[in-house]
C-alpha cells in the first residue's frame, strides 16, 4: 500500500535493465559518431566491392567448372583480403575513439585521423588475413553443413518445382491444389527442411556475430573467436538481442522496399536503398566493434619484449600509435 512508483524502479532487476539499455544507447550513439567521422571507412568499403566486382566476373560458358573453381577462388582471396583490412580499419576508427577520453580533443582530430586510418588496411591483410578466412569457413562451413541433409530433397522436387508457374500467384496455388499427395506432402518436407536448416544457420551466425571483433582486435583464433562471441550473447543477452534487433528492424524495411524497386523496375529508388543498405552493414560493423571494446576493455598494445617461455604476445590491430605513440589508448 506504501510503495511508491519509484520503489519499482528501484529494484535490481529493473534497474540492471534500465542500465542496459543506457549502455545499448551508448553504443549507439558512439558508433554513429565514429561511423560518421571516418568517412574512410565508408569510400574503401565500396571501392573494394568495386574492385571485387570488376575482378570476378561471370565466365561464359558455366561447363567450364575448372574456370569458376579458379573464379571462385579469385574472389575468396580477394574478398577475404579486402575483408581483414578493412575490419582493421573499424578496429582501429574503434579505439581511437574508446581510447580518448577526452571527445573534444577526439572531434578536433577527427579529420586527421579519419584520412590516416587507410595505413591499417594493408597491415590487416597481411596479420588477419587467414584468421579472418578462417571465420568466413567455419561460416560458410556451418551453411553448407546444414544444408547437405536438405539437397536430396532438392534433387527428388525439383523437375516439381521447374514446372511450376510462378507470375501468378492465383495460377501457382490452383496447380498445388491439383497435385497428388505424395507430391505435396514431399514439397512441404522440402520446405520445412530447408526453413529449418535455414533458421539453425541463422541462430548460429547471429551467436558467432561477435567473431570478427575478437580475430582483430584480441588476436584470438576463428575457433576460440566463435566460442567467446557465443558465450558473451549468453554473458549478456540483453544488450546484444536490443542491438541485433534494432538493426534488423533498420535493414528488413530497406531490403524489401529495395526490391520491390528493382522488380517495378524503378532503378534510381532501388539503387538508393542498396546504398543506403550497404552504409547500414558499414555502421553494424562499426557497433558490433564498439560494442565488443566496451564489455571488454581496450587491447593491449604490442610488446617489444621477447615473448617468454616461447608465449606469443597477444596484440590488437595494427596501429601507428603501436610503433611511435598510444594516444588512441591513452590519452
Amino acid at each position: 500500500m506504501g510503495e511508491s512508483v519509484l520503489d519499482g524502479f528501484l529494484n535490481p532487476p529493473v534497474g540492471a535493465m534500465l542500465w542496459r539499455m543506457r549502455k545499448l544507447l551508448t553504443i549507439l550513439t558512439d558508433s554513429f559518431l565514429i561511423w560518421s567521422k571516418n568517412i574512410t571507412l565508408i569510400y574503401v568499403f565500396f571501392l573494394g566491392l568495386l574492385l571485387l566486382s570488376l575482378s570476378v566476373s561471370q565466365p561464359e560458358a558455366p561447363s567450364l567448372a575448372l574456370r569458376w573453381i579458379l573464379m571462385l577462388a579469385v574472389g575468396l582471396v580477394l574478398f577475404t583480403a579486402i575483408m581483414a583490412g578493412w575490419y582493421n580499419m573499424v578496429a582501429l576508427a574503434c579505439i581511437r575513439y574508446l581510447g580518448t577520453p577526452n571527445k573534444s580533443i577526439y572531434r578536433e582530430r577527427a579529420v586527421i585521423d579519419a584520412f590516416t586510418l587507410f595505413q591499417a588496411f594493408l597491415p590487416g591483410v597481411g596479420q588477419f588475413f587467414l584468421p579472418v578466412l578462417g571465420g568466413y569457413l567455419i561460416q560458410w562451413g556451418m551453411t553448407v553443413l546444414l544444408l547437405v541433409p536438405v539437397y536430396p530433397l532438392l534433387v527428388k522436387n525439383l523437375p516439381l518445382l521447374e514446372k511450376l508457374p510462378t507470375s501468378d500467384f492465383l495460377t501457382l496455388y490452383n496447380t498445388l491444389d491439383h497435385l497428388p499427395i505424395a507430391q505435396v506432402e514431399s514439397l512441404n518436407t522440402m520446405i520445412l527442411s530447408l526453413l529449418g536448416a535455414l533458421a539453425v544457420n541463422a541462430l548460429f551466425s547471429w551467436l558467432t556475430l561477435l567473431w570478427p571483433a575478437f580475430v582483430i582486435v584480441y588476436d584470438e583464433n576463428p575457433l576460440k573467436a566463435c566460442y567467446r562471441s557465443i558465450l558473451q550473447f549468453f554473458r549478456d543477452p540483453l544488450r546484444l538481442l536490443g542491438l541485433s534487433l534494432l538493426l534488423f528492424t533498420i535493414w528488413l524495411p530497406l531490403f524489401l522496399t529495395s526490391k520491390l524497386l528493382v522488380t517495378l523496375n524503378n532503378m534510381l529508388l532501388g539503387a538508393a536503398c542498396e546504398l543506403t543498405l550497404l552504409l547500414l552493414f558499414i555502421y553494424a560493423a562499426v557497433s558490433i566493434f564498439v560494442y565488443t571494446i566496451q564489455t571488454l576493455g581496450l587491447p593491449q598494445p604490442k610488446s617489444t619484449e621477447t615473448p617468454q617461455s616461447g608465449s606469443k604476445p597477444k596484440s590488437g590491430p595494427w596501429t601507428e600509435e603501436n610503433d611511435d605513440r598510444r594516444d588512441g589508448f591513452s590519452d
